[in-house]
């Protein structure tokens, strides 16, 4: 019964996320690398790329371009060079555009990505996740509570209805996994 999954897959994802936070330091790390990677591909998948080593894959900056731009719709400018200065340059402007759209990055830095730094690297993608992923979650949310909100004949009604976010975050996170 389709009814019955629904609530199960929700409990589930929430005793995965407890048991998660037991884990030790390092097999939590190849966790979120690997759920990372993937969240990364299904989103790079848009624009034909692919990451297989998230601490390698973003390090010249042109995938994590790529990503900003399927996530947020624009079109960043990037360097095209091989060079350490470009693929400094292109992390550079990822993180630059994060700051613009108000996104808090803490001790992050282009050369920690640049040089692969796992800690900081998850950190930037958790981030990237929380953002983008909240963001769409609770745009949907609003959408839904105004379009219920409106009857048919075009006036509003004292109906309101919204869906939680923290419903839904561990199921779309652990889809991941």
């Amino acid at each position: 019964d389709p009814l019955l999954k629904k609530p199960l897959r929700d409990i589930l994802a929430v005793e995965n996320l407890f048991l998660f936070s037991f884990l030790p330091p390092d097999e939590r790390d190849k966790v979120q690398k690997k759920t990372f990677t993937k969240w990364i591909n299904q989103h790079l998948m848009k624009v034909r790329k692919h990451v297989n080593d998230l601490y390698e894959d973003l390090r010249d900056g042109h995938n994590l371009i790529s990503l900003l731009e399927v996530l947020s719709g624009d079109t960043l400018p990037r360097e095209k060079g091989r060079m350490r200065f470009h693929r400094l340059q292109n992390v550079q402007i990822a993180l630059d555009y994060l700051k613009k759209r108000q996104v808090k990055l803490v001790n992050i830095r282009n050369d920690d990505i640049t040089d692969g730094n796992p800690k900081l690297t998850l950190g930037l993608i958790w981030t990237i996740i929380l953002h983008f992923q909240v963001s769409l979650v609770l745009l949907g949310n609003l959408f839904f509570t105004v379009h219920l909100r409106i009857s048919s004949s075009g006036f509003i009604t004292g109906k309101k209805t919204t869906f939680s976010f923290f419903k839904k975050a561990p199921r779309a996170l652990f889809a991941f996994l």
